[in-house]
């Protein structure tokens, strides 16, 4: 699956940078701080990961002055490698991510979870990046650390991808394609992603935010995803009450 205009870098460098950064940050040599898991003091949690973003290198000012895109989450930059691009959280904070709730179903008056869309710690956020690349190859690697007036934000880079976007009805046969069910939209809270949120049992991998805007239809047809909010999340599909084949393969 090409990603990029000339290929990828070797394949030995692939998010190896990444993954222990994530690590470092996460401050546990393993974890998964993309599981929304009860009883964790998140606003401890994430001072404790920003401290440890100090230890990280710093990302240079050379190419992050003038971003050519932005959205909520990020701000998009050339790189020096024109087959490259630089992606930098707002300053501040670390994107978003799903977790869990609860509320009263309004037919039933019975205690139900839903999912909704939340503030991400560093480690989660790139933990995101981490699965990412694992599930559809895709090669964020990490940058730098760059501070600004609202604090700290995470520099990372990936291939240039040229195409236009994809169809809604294209990126719902490429995530059925890759097993992938799409969770029903009772179950997810915002609007804005009910409609985009995904789940893959086999895995555990939740996927969100998997709008027409996060994905790219290259030129020889190729969906690729660029910036979806993935998490590892195992046994999701019994918690929101579903089994059998709505989340099978």
């Amino acid at each position: 699956m090409p990603i990029s205009r000339h290929g990828n870098r070797p394949e030995e460098t692939q998010g190896n940078h990444l993954e222990s950064t994530y690590r470092l940050v996460c401050g546990k040599s393993q974890g998964d701080e993309s599981r929304a898991g009860g009883g964790r003091d998140l606003a401890r949690e994430f001072e404790e990961q920003v401290e440890r973003l100090a230890a990280l290198p710093k990302a240079s000012n050379g190419c992050l002055e003038k971003p050519f895109a932005s959205g909520q989450e990020h701000e998009v930059f050339e790189a020096e490698d024109p087959d490259f691009i630089y992606r930098l959280t707002l300053h501040g904070t670390f994107g978003v991510l799903l977790r869990a709730g609860m509320r009263i179903d309004k037919v039933t008056q019975a205690y139900v979870t839903f999912l909704h869309l939340t503030t991400a710690t560093p480690a989660e956020y790139l933990r995101r990046l981490t699965l990412q690349n694992d599930v559809f190859g895709n090669v964020f690697e990490f940058v730098g650390i760059h501070y600004g007036t609202h604090g700290a934000a995470i520099v990372t880079s990936h291939p240039y991808i040229a195409g236009g976007p994809a169809t809604d009805d294209e990126i719902a046969q490429f995530m059925e394609a890759l097993a992938f069910r799409r969770v029903p939209e009772e179950h997810v809270q915002n609007d804005t992603m009910n409609a985009f949120t995904w789940y893959r049992a086999t895995d555990a991998v939740l996927i969100t935010d998997a709008a027409p805007r996060n994905f790219k239809k290259t030129g020889d047809g190729h969906i690729i995803p660029i910036d979806l909010v993935v998490q590892h999340w195992p046994g999701l599909d019994e918690r929101l009450g579903f089994f059998g084949a709505q989340f099978s393969s």
